[in-house]
């Protein structure tokens, strides 16, 4: 059976869980402001290491916040052993749902992403705060506009960000898709984390947002997408393991998948549909094509 992998981020023992979206299939332009190659796996044991200030644990009002150390993570697929504990903050919903949180890969890949910064940065999604933070550090770095869909993250993380950003900055509270929709102010970085896993299955939401940022840059501006490569790579790995398959292996492997999982499937009958496949293709050309629609696809 081939489904469309995911990557889990956030931290629940200690990591997360977060699911899939719509699809649809156009090919868009504004590709120039976007590095497509730029890789926010950077391993660095000593970023989880930065202080940063996040919500002390509490049990009080709409989430709770709790936190666990521990010395042993998993860090892009491999073990990662820190020489001293790491707290891990975990932000959770009356029902025990986890929004977000803060385990070492996520701050490595955050970071990554904050050194690429610069200038007047749009942020999509509040998080923690822990982006800003990272970002503020960097030399020229002169406001944040950051845009979050809820009420209760922002009145969380809000009075933290008053007290330890070094830089002017902003909250609006909008749908990220709302505000890029009526984006009037140009920006120098677009940093987008608005997903909750790294699932291929959204990446034609995310190239969707990827568009309407580029036309919210300056001249030069950069658009930056958590985890997008990685997404990209799960997504060719399983186009090159649908199209191993002969023809009626594949109706029969995607009949399956629609019946647990319909949109992983109707995404890889669009993909079908758009590739012109032909027998006998070589492993290169497959790996090549879906890498460029991987990139192209969008909601």
């Amino acid at each position: 059976m081939i489904d469309l992998p995911s990557h889990d981020t956030r931290d629940t023992s200690p990591e997360s869980i977060r699911s899939p979206g719509t699809f649809g299939f156009f090919s868009a332009a504004a590709q120039s402001r976007f590095g497509p190659d730029f890789d926010d796996r950077v391993f660095d044991p000593e970023v989880p290491l930065i202080p940063v200030v996040v919500p002390v644990p509490t049990n009080q009002g709409v989430f709770t916040v709790s936190r666990r150390a521990s010395s042993d993570f998993t860090v892009f697929g491999r073990q990662f052993h820190s020489s001293r504990p790491i707290e891990v903050t975990v932000l959770s919903d009356r029902r025990g749902n986890v929004w977000m949180s803060d385990p070492p890969q996520e701050r490595m890949m955050m970071h990554a992403s904050a050194m690429r910064s610069r200038g007047s940065i749009l942020v999509g999604g509040l998080g923690l705060g822990i982006f800003p933070q990272y970002a503020a550090a960097v030399d020229g770095v002169t406001r944040f506009t950051i845009v979050e869909r809820s009420g209760d993250v922002i009145a969380l993380i809000e009075p933290i960000l008053r007290r330890v950003l070094p830089v002017p900055f902003n909250i609006v509270h909008q749908p990220i898709e709302t505000y890029l929709s009526e984006c009037a102010d140009r920006f120098d970085t677009i940093f987008l984390d608005t997903w909750e896993t790294l699932e291929p299955r959204r990446l034609p939401t995310i190239n969707t947002l990827r568009h309407a940022a580029a036309a919210c840059l300056t001249p030069g501006g950069r658009v930056l997408l958590w985890g997008y490569l990685w997404m990209v790579e799960m997504f060719v790995e399983a186009c090159v393991r649908f199209f191993s398959f002969d023809l009626t292996n594949r109706e029969a492997m995607l009949a399956q998948l629609a019946e647990r999982d319909a949109a992983s499937a109707d995404l890889l009958r669009k993909v079908e549909r758009h590739f012109r496949f032909r027998p006998g293709m070589e492993a290169d050309l497959i790996h090549s094509r879906a890498q460029r629609i991987a990139r192209r696809i969008t909601a």
